[in-house]
């Protein structure tokens, strides 16, 4: 019986033995291409969350804070207010799932979505009315106006931005700052677990389904 299984193994092993190290390798090949999609997903979404840095970020504006006219009066361009654009937040969404070691992450970009999405319907808002000729053409009703305009700029900031106390745009950008923080200082043997495995972080704070 001995030398029977001598005898296969003298055959097949070297045959298994090449199967397992080319089964392997590919393995190896296909986890470093998920290594880089992630340091890709991740590179664009830092990039952008830098962008959005001077819009949402900060100490935000907390409630009642916004006495300001920042709204872009010709000729001071560089007051004018753009949208936010999500393209890679977007994608960190739809691909972070099966990429990101701290499954936080996705849960907290959702959350940023949603609010940055409610900014842009704001400053639509904004963008709609700036778009009133008698805002810019003197008028008996410039003022009263622009005073409108004022209240809007307050709703953009003090609602739609807000601050950490607030539930605005800002306390999720510091919510996504958090959960990317802890994405790129996962431990060592986290990392390992990803790259050999697969295996991520569950978010701890995901709650039941009311549902």
């Amino acid at each position: 019986m001995l030398y029977e299984i001598q005898v296969w193994w003298s055959a097949a092993g070297p045959v298994a033995i090449a199967l397992l190290v080319a089964l392997l390798a590919t393995w190896v090949v296909y986890r470093l291409q998920r290594r880089e999609e992630r340091a890709g997903v991740l590179s664009g979404l830092i990039a952008e969350l830098e962008l959005h840095e001077l819009w949402v970020g900060g100490t935000g504006y907390p409630a009642g804070g916004w006495t300001g006219r920042w709204w872009g009066i010709p000729p001071n361009w560089s007051t004018v207010v753009y949208k936010l654009s999500t393209v890679a937040t977007d994608n960190a969404i739809q691909e972070g799932p099966s990429l990101f070691i701290n499954q936080d992450l996705v849960r907290a970009l959702v959350h940023y979505r949603q609010r940055a999405h409610q900014v842009n319907q704001l400053i639509d808002d904004m963008a709609a009315f700036r778009a009133t000729p008698e805002l810019w053409v003197p008028s008996s009703r410039q003022e009263a106006l622009r005073q409108q305009l004022d209240v809007l700029a307050a709703m953009l900031h003090e609602g739609g931005i807000g601050d950490r106390a607030s539930s605005g745009a800002n306390r999720q950008y510091e919510a996504v700052r958090r959960a990317l923080r802890a994405e790129r200082c996962s431990t060592t043997w986290r990392r390992w677990a990803w790259f050999w495995f697969g295996l991520t972080r569950r978010s701890k704070n995901q709650p039941e389904p009311s549902w």
